[in-house]
């Protein structure tokens, strides 16, 4: 199978070792054919390996979950038809169940699902929920697929590209395969740019689309990185941010979306935006 037959939630279960024997054994077949359903599974295991670094602050940042929690029951004791005794008997799972004072080792084990599911029952628990609450960032309805991409470039060093060193021939059947599957004709003169050196592409996948990175190495030595995929999202200029403690460059138009990231250098990050968002 192709790698986006799979799709994100099959394959995180799978890094996880909560498929059953017969999926998790035809996904191990899979991946001897499909060096792009590795790319995809490498993918995913750098975002859950962020999640828990991420999860890991949140629970140092926290106030006493268990103490949170009982303080909830008590509430909700005192009002019964408020809804949230019901919420807060996910608390009881084995997944939560081992929830200490002090917060410590909470998420030892716990795969990427857990954590999610875990995090956003405290928060219903405890009634803080919405994007202004106090872990709002960390608990999404839809997963943003920008901030998949900052957490898998975050992992980025200059180690990772500047031993790639291609050929114009191979840097152009590489830019077809990649443009192929996206659906998206992007000429290699809209891919170059002056503020860094073009590197190499490849085709990743984020719930069940193709989504196309193209990797620059800036003169000293700084990883950046253009993702494309057709988001849906309505045209938007450029705007410029900070993500995972690096500049990005989002916009979109058509229906796709564009996000370039890299460096701590906004500047530089959308001066390369512009650039590229005139050719494309």
């Amino acid at each position: 199978m192709a790698a986006n037959t799979y799709s994100s939630e099959t394959l995180t279960a799978y890094i996880d070792g909560e498929l059953d024997a017969a999926l998790a054994a035809e996904i191990d077949e899979s991946r001897k054919a499909s060096p792009e359903l590795d790319t995809q599974l490498e993918a995913l295991n750098a975002q859950t390996a962020s999640l828990r670094s991420a999860f890991d602050e949140m629970l140092e940042d926290a106030p006493n979950l268990e103490a949170l929690i009982n303080r909830s029951n008590r509430n909700a004791s005192e009002q019964p038809n408020v809804g949230v005794s019901e919420v807060v008997q996910l608390d009881t799972s084995p997944r939560v169940a081992h929830l200490s004072p002090s917060n410590s080792n909470v998420r030892n084990g716990m795969s990427r699902r857990g954590m999610m599911a875990m995090a956003a029952s405290v928060l219903v628990a405890v009634g803080i929920s919405g994007p202004a609450g106090y872990y709002g960032a960390a608990v999404t309805n839809q997963p943003d697929w920008r901030m998949e991409v900052a957490n898998y470039q975050a992992l980025y060093v200059t180690g990772t590209l500047d031993h790639v060193v291609p050929e114009l021939a191979s840097q152009e059947m590489e830019r077809q395969r990649v443009v192929a599957q996206l659906g998206i004709d992007i000429p290699m003169s809209a891919l170059q740019s002056s503020l860094a050196d073009y590197k190499r592409g490849q085709i990743l996948g984020f719930e069940g689309k193709p989504l196309a990175q193209f990797a620059y190495l800036t003169q000293d030595g700084k990883p950046i990185a253009l993702c494309i995929t057709r988001s849906g999202e309505p045209d938007q200029d450029i705007a410029v941010s900070n993500m995972r403690g690096l500049a990005a460059a989002n916009w979109s138009a058509n229906g796709i979306g564009y996000i370039l990231i890299g460096t701590e250098d906004q500047k530089l990050i959308e001066q390369m935006a512009e650039q590229i968002r005139s050719r494309v």
